[in-house]
């Protein structure tokens, strides 16, 4: 009996260590921890060893993947996502979009998009444990201040570029001071548009802008041509 118990030990032993032995996914890279201090930063995608739990501890970070995240709720609470903000819920209780407030007093609906890579696997891991959570939330602060500064006209039509350009610079200083492990690579304004009770009226009165620059312009080039041809006609009459 006392054989057999060894045996048994041994194996058991033998596919305790063997249990040290991982792989890192293509995609990925491995972080080390051995008892909770960092041992390899990075270990390259493959086949790998390292002690057996609880010795050492692997954490897989995806960092060739693009990620997404969609925003369109931006009433943040302190550590949490957008899916469990007070927004939302007002979303759930009343069937009433969140919206986000213009420099004229308006209100538009905005919805984000979002694309981040994680390039510090180490500092994404242990350094800020909410990571994405304060993405979102540095980008929903970033949309309210841009859209505060700007007419709604603006907001609607030709302001929309700059805004998402602004908001991606913004955006980039403030998640590398936050320590995120996080770089933001695309940001898009999905849609931008009045709320739906409004949302006629609001298109009536782009559209007559629309038509008001149009009938400027039309009325500009009438007069570059007939005003010359008038003075000039004048100019002849006075010289006879």
């Amino acid at each position: 009996i006392f054989n057999y118990l060894k045996w048994l030990l041994l194996v058991l032993f033998a596919a305790y260590l063997i249990s040290g032995t991982y792989k890192v996914d293509r995609d990925s890279v491995g972080v080390v921890s051995r008892c909770g201090a960092l041992l390899h930063r990075a270990v390259p995608p493959g086949l790998h060893y390292k002690l057996p739990w609880p010795i050492d501890t692997l954490e897989q970070v995806a960092v060739k993947q693009v990620k997404t995240l969609e925003l369109s709720d931006f009433v943040m609470q302190k550590d949490q996502p957008a899916s469990q903000s007070r927004g939302n819920m007002f979303f759930f209780d009343t069937g009433i979009d969140p919206y986000c407030i213009t420099g004229d007093n308006n209100i538009v609906s905005v919805k984000l998009l979002l694309k981040y890579t994680i390039d510090d696997p180490v500092t994404f891991l242990y350094k800020n444990k909410h990571s994405r959570v304060s993405l979102e939330r540095a980008a929903a602060s970033i949309a309210i201040h841009k859209l505060a500064q700007r007419k709604v006209d603006d907001i609607l039509t030709h302001g929309k570029k700059q805004i998402e350009i602004e908001m991606l610079s913004e955006l980039k200083s403030r998640i590398n001071g936050l320590q995120t492990g996080i770089s933001i690579t695309f940001l898009e304004i999905q849609n931008i548009s009045p709320p739906e009770k409004v949302g006629d009226a609001f298109n009536q009165v782009i559209n007559a802008n629309v038509n008001k620059k149009q009938t400027l312009n039309e009325a500009q080039g009438y007069y570059n041509r007939v005003v010359p041809q008038a003075r000039s006609s004048a100019d002849q009459i006075v010289q006879d």
